[in-house]
């Protein structure tokens, strides 16, 4: 799993920073945010769906696999 860039994180902080009201104190926590945020678009464009359909070739029965 790649990790986000400094620079990535930096701009998703400074966003969330501008939405929150530009509040001084809040770097650490916003920060970690922006890391979290960055991570989970990271995970979710990455993921595949687990469903699987487990099918007998063609032409023949499920119970023909027991």
């Amino acid at each position: 799993m790649n990790t986000p860039t400094h620079e990535e994180v930096a701009q998703c902080a400074h966003q969330l920073w501008h939405t929150c009201g530009c509040p001084e104190g809040r770097d650490t926590i916003i920060w970690l945010e922006a890391e979290r945020e960055i991570m989970q678009r990271w995970t979710e464009s990455h993921s595949h769906p687990a469903v699987h359909s487990v099918m007998p070739p063609s032409g023949e029965s499920p119970d023909s696999l027991a």
